[in-house]
């Protein structure tokens, strides 16, 4: 969404965009132009582009695309200090509004969101786990999985988070992201992979729902016995 952007607030030009998308549609035997990342402040910022794109694509019920966004973490404290200008061109205090938005635009254009975030930023609080954690939840429901990242220091290694230095909160948001990932899996991938041949997508289904399955239970043993309690939430 960033492709020949022209201005220093980042607004997506979308003229630009939507050109490249119908050049490429246009070039012989394409089945649909998709794409790796996108940030969800432009996503928010030009919904109509995303529209558009849904249009040249033909996305419908039975025919999604998917996309991978970061949502980093739902600390505004955190996201100003280590990443305030990924929310242009909004403020870095609306940056959780921001992500339930973008998912809402792209679910609602047939684009289902893998998601990632980081743990364990330099300076984070527990506040800020707690943050991220809310922003998390409220997502529930949604077309998207979130893979938890942890932050890693490739200068200083000591000063990376592991599974070993984890907090309570931190195993917590670990676990519901584990979880809520599995949800979507048994609730989406049906329509997730209904571009598949028949026979590819009933062996994707079983297998993605069996795999989700299984890392949901080891993360949830593994969080038990490090937690000496369940990590899920009441």
């Amino acid at each position: 969404m960033l492709y020949g952007c022209d201005n220093k607030d980042m607004y997506p030009n979308r003229d630009a965009i939507i050109t490249l998308y119908r050049e490429m549609k246009n070039l012989g035997n394409v089945d649909y132009v998709g794409a790796v990342h996108v940030t969800f402040s432009s996503v928010v910022a030009d919904p109509e582009c995303v529209d558009k794109i849904r249009e040249i694509n033909n996305f419908g019920p039975s025919r999604w695309s998917g996309i991978q966004p970061g949502i980093e973490t739902g600390s505004i404290e955190m996201f100003k200090r280590h990443m305030p200008l990924k929310a242009k061109p909004f403020s870095p205090e609306e940056w959780p509004e921001v992500v339930e938005e973008g998912i809402k635009i792209l679910n609602r254009n047939y684009i289902f969101a893998a998601c990632t975030l980081v743990m364990g930023l330099p300076g984070e609080t527990d506040d800020d786990v707690k943050d991220t954690i809310d922003l998390i939840k409220r997502l529930d429901g949604s077309a998207f999985v979130v893979a938890p990242l942890l932050w890693t220091d490739y200068f200083e290694p000591e000063n990376s988070l592991t599974t070993e230095k984890f907090t309570k909160l931190h195993w917590k948001l670990y676990y519901l992201c584990w979880k809520l990932s599995t949800k979507a899996i048994y609730n989406w991938i049906w329509y997730a992979t209904a571009h598949f041949p028949p026979f590819i997508r009933h062996i994707a289904g079983i297998f993605g729902k069996l795999g989700a399955h299984y890392q949901l239970k080891y993360v949830r043993d593994k969080a038990k016995k490090m937690l000496g309690e369940d990590p899920d939430f009441d």
